[in-house]
This record gives C-alpha cells, structure tokens and sequence, in this order.
C-alpha cells in the first residue's frame, strides 16, 4: 500500500505516493524520475547517492555532535529478518546475505514480500519472482522449499571471498528457508 509524502526538492513541492519500505534513492529515482542521484555502489560509500538534506550532508556531524537517538517509522505489520553467513563473529563482511520482509494479512496469509540476496553479485538482489509467489497464501514447509530454491536462482557469487562459489551459491536456499521459517508465524 502507498503512503502519501510531501518532499521539497530543489525548491520544488513535490507530494508522491510511495512504498514504505522504498528508499529516498528509489522514490527520487523511480517515483519522481530525477535520475541525477546515482545508485553506484548501493551502500553509500562511495558517496555518488549522497542526497543532500536541508543544504546538510546527512552523514556528517559536527566535532560536537553526537547521535543519540534514531526514529524509525513503524513497520505497519511487516516483519523481516536478516541472516550473514560469515566466517567468524568479529567479521562483519557477508560472504552471503539474506533479507526477507513479509506483511500478512489477518487471515496469516503473507499479503506483500520481499527477498534480497547480498554478496551473490556485485549489488544487493531482489528476489521478487520467489517473493511474489508468497503473496496470498500461507508459509508451509513445502511453499517455503520452492520459494527458497526460486530466489537462489539469483544467487550469481562473485569469485571475490575464500569461499568457493559453488559453496555460497549452494548455500543460498538454505539460508532463505531459514529466514523465511524464522518469519512464520506460530
């Protein structure tokens, strides 16, 4: 379901109805069709997605600043995990990577989904095919299974960890089975 917003950009008022859990980059991007920020490396660092707020670089802070609080707005239902394979605890770089969000309906049928893959090519991936066949029916073992094996279908490993490709690409259904019974509801 879209959620009505107003935005002020370059001067300009602006009221567009977005997803919410579409990023300022895609709805400047897709929703308002300025394409002057760039999605580039998809992590914001190497700053070519940097947007500008209030004439401010949000990602700056004065020597005496300090972060003391971050607000989220509320998830309206969703639900989502994240799971790293890695190969210790104090790595923080993913050798594979799986988010998985999903709405359900009052009935616990899965009303809206999303899978994306991480570290299985040289940007994050949306499964959506795998995830659109969650839409309007309920997780089972059986639907997760297939819904698994679809969204690894994706999985395209560069050769650029020690793992083996093989490896990662093998591992990636069982990774989203593991996010998406973790998701189910009891």
């Amino acid at each position: 379901m879209r959620e009505l917003i107003t935005l002020h950009v370059n001067g300009e008022r602006h009221e567009v109805a977005v997803l919410p859990h579409h990023t300022l980059l895609e709805v400047l991007r897709e929703d308002m069709g300025l394409t002057g920020t760039k999605h580039a490396c998809e992590l914001g660092e190497c700053g070519a997605c940097t947007v500008l707020i209030d004439g401010m670089d949000p990602y700056m802070k004065a020597p005496d600043e300090i972060l003391t609080e971050v607000i989220l707005p509320p998830a309206d239902g969703w639900r989502s995990t994240y799971l790293k394979l890695r190969r210790r605890g104090s790595f923080d770089f993913p050798l594979l990577g799986i988010a998985v969000a999903l709405r359900f309906a009052a009935d616990r049928t899965v009303a809206d989904a999303r899978i994306t893959l991480g570290a299985v090519a040289s940007h994050p991936v949306e499964a959506s095919e795998a995830a659109a066949q969650l839409v309007g029916r309920s997780l089972s073992p059986e639907l997760i299974d297939v819904v698994a094996v679809a969204a690894s279908r994706r999985s395209k490993p560069l050769d650029n960890a020690d793992l083996a490709i093989n490896y990662r690409k093998q591992v990636t259904p069982v990774f989203v089975r593991r996010a998406l019974s973790q998701l189910a509801p009891s």
